[in-house]
């Protein structure tokens, strides 16, 4: 598979930096892996792209949290035009102001990692 430093390095550099920073902290790494499994799985995408080195093994069911914030992965991923502020206010409910701009970040970079992926392997 082609690699994304070699076609592209003023991109990757960039990228590299921000995946780093998805996995700093600032999100529980179990809600991260959890929206970044389920985006995979909505894009067709390989179950371990974008998984980071740091990203816990899951157990156990999604608790209310994480489900809340699955629920706005999923209409981030399937419909981002049709999101409401029910969708917001359900993520505002479970995590700070700052952990939603973190989320939302997070989200917006792992979407990018996973179809970098998706187009790196067409081109293989």
């Amino acid at each position: 598979m082609p690699d994304l430093s070699a076609l592209e390095p003023v991109v990757a550099g960039p990228l590299a930096d921000l995946v780093e920073g998805v996995w700093d902290g600032r999100i529980d790494p179990t809600i991260v892996e959890r929206c970044r499994r389920r985006m995979c799985a909505l894009l067709d995408a390989r179950p371990d792209a974008g998984r980071h080195a740091t990203a816990p093994e899951l157990t156990g069911e999604p608790d209310d949290r994480d489900r809340a914030c699955l629920a706005f992965t999923e209409q981030w991923v399937l419909d981002p035009h049709a999101m409401t502020d029910a969708h917001a206010a359900a993520v505002t409910a479970v995590l700070s102001p700052s952990q939603c701009a973190s989320f939302t970040m997070a989200l917006a970079v792992l979407e990018a990692q996973i179809r970098a992926d998706l187009t790196l392997r067409a081109l293989a």
